[in-house]
């Protein structure tokens, strides 16, 4: 996958000297600059705290809601999750309603309110501080609510991640050991591993979300990676890429994106991406070309067939979020 077709390397090129793209560029750079503060407990607000660990696997969840309740697709994850022997420490970007606090409450070891800064790392920092590096576990999953499902039963992925030191569902083709992270499983030996402790204990309040994709999600694999620590992959970009060869947008570098047809179908990948129906990606794909933009809402046609062809989640609880979410595109 060295070489990209002609069409692909005019679409990257347009987008590398566009003045849109430039600008992006320049407030990264600036927010690369910006002294920002350390993680710390004060930036939660502990709800809920049971006091004691119930299993040997622990879960962090980082949830931000876009409406004033928790969406009943986070519900239907959470249950799984629990089913699957996990202990479930809840961190929410945003305020919790008393009922919300009450439901949680039934089976959350703890739950806690933070701001709205660096969601995902700052709310699994807290985690990790809250359970002392999750302390009492054998194993650690760190999960959020930016995915629909699972479409299908976790516990044969399970199985699976217990064979890697340091695991996920889908990773980046640039760099083949970057785990995407919005669903990563670390086993104790890589909780007690040096690279570990620094990368968590050098986590800032960053805002700047491109920032965090490359501080952060590519940071913490890049850490990892040089730790000696074994990686897996549930599927892995480039096998993604030569099963959907003739997919138009596989020059963008994001399969659960661009490739989620194939990674359901062919790979047993029991999510759907929440971004898939949000106005970010939209823009982000015009930013290429009008044409890019029309491609990626085409692929969007039929998703509501397919997820109940393949499993029986219900989509109007997909159908429910996409309606709350900022410029939501109920297509298909």
């Amino acid at each position: 996958m060295g070489f990209f077709a002609p069409g692909i390397l005019k679409q990257r090129l347009a987008a590398s000297f566009s003045w849109s793209s430039w600008k992006r560029k320049l407030k990264h750079w600036k927010a690369a600059l910006t002294p920002w503060p350390p993680v710390t407990l004060g930036l939660a607000r502990v709800v809920f705290d049971a006091g004691k660990s119930q299993n040997s696997r622990l879960c962090l969840f980082s949830s931000y809601s876009h409406g004033p309740a928790i969406g009943g697709y986070v519900w239907r994850y959470l249950d799984e999750l629990a089913a699957n022997g996990m202990d479930l420490v809840f961190i929410s970007a945003s305020p919790l309603q008393k009922e919300d606090r009450e439901r949680l409450a039934g089976f959350c070891r703890i739950v806690a309110e933070k701001e709205n800064v660096c969601p995902d790392f700052s709310a699994w920092k807290i985690g990790l501080d809250l359970t002392g590096n999750a302390e009492k576990y054998e194993s650690l999953l760190l999960a959020n609510d930016s995915v629909f499902g699972p479409l299908f039963p976790l516990a044969p992925i399970i199985g699976q991640m217990k064979g890697f030191g340091f695991w996920g569902l889908t990773n980046g083709r640039s760099l083949a050991r970057n785990l995407q992270s919005y669903f990563l499983w670390a086993n104790r030996s890589v909780l007690d591993h040096p690279a570990w402790t620094r990368f968590w204990g050098a986590v800032r309040a960053v805002e700047n979300k491109r920032l965090v994709c490359s501080r952060y999600e590519m940071g913490l694999s890049k850490a990892l990676a040089k730790g000696d620590i074994r990686f897996g992959v549930l599927a892995d970009a480039n096998d993604v890429l030569a099963a959907d060869s003739n997919n138009p947008l596989n020059f963008f570098d994001n399969t659960p994106i661009v490739n989620w047809r194939v990674l359901i179908r062919s790979f047993g990948f029991p999510f759907l991406k929440r971004g898939l129906f949000g106005k970010e990606i939209r823009e982000i794909m015009g930013g290429f070309s009008r044409r890019t933009a029309e491609l990626f809402t085409a692929s969007l046609a039929g998703w509501r067939g397919f997820v109940s062809g393949c499993s029986g989640y219900p989509t109007a609880l997909i159908e429910e979020e996409i309606a709350r979410l900022p410029g939501g595109l109920m297509t298909g």
